[in-house]
């Protein structure tokens, strides 16, 4: 196993999936946790230079969360939104 790319900020508690060689990073918590943010971040290992991508404008949830199970199946990312967190409280 090889290490990834380390993402542009401080961040934890995000949903990551690997789709087609590229990375894609939602959400998550900020770096002193006292914030969900929504982010959507998508970084292509085929060109490891052009860094993250920030991709909020494209697709993103109505309400940032934390702490959530991410699947690729049949060419879709799926979010598991009835986990997690949302404001820090247990869905």
């Amino acid at each position: 196993m090889t290490r990834g790319p380390d993402l542009p900020f401080p961040a934890a508690g995000g949903g990551e999936a690997l789709v087609n060689n590229r990375i894609h990073w939602f959400d998550g918590v900020d770096a002193k946790a006292q914030w969900d943010v929504d982010w959507y971040f998508v970084h292509d290992l085929g060109e490891p230079f052009a860094g993250w991508q920030n991709t909020k404008s494209v697709a993103r949830m109505l309400e940032a969360r934390t702490h959530f199970s991410t699947a690729f199946v049949d060419g879709l990312i799926y979010l598991s939104l009835v986990t997690g967190f949302v404001r820090h409280v247990m869905l």
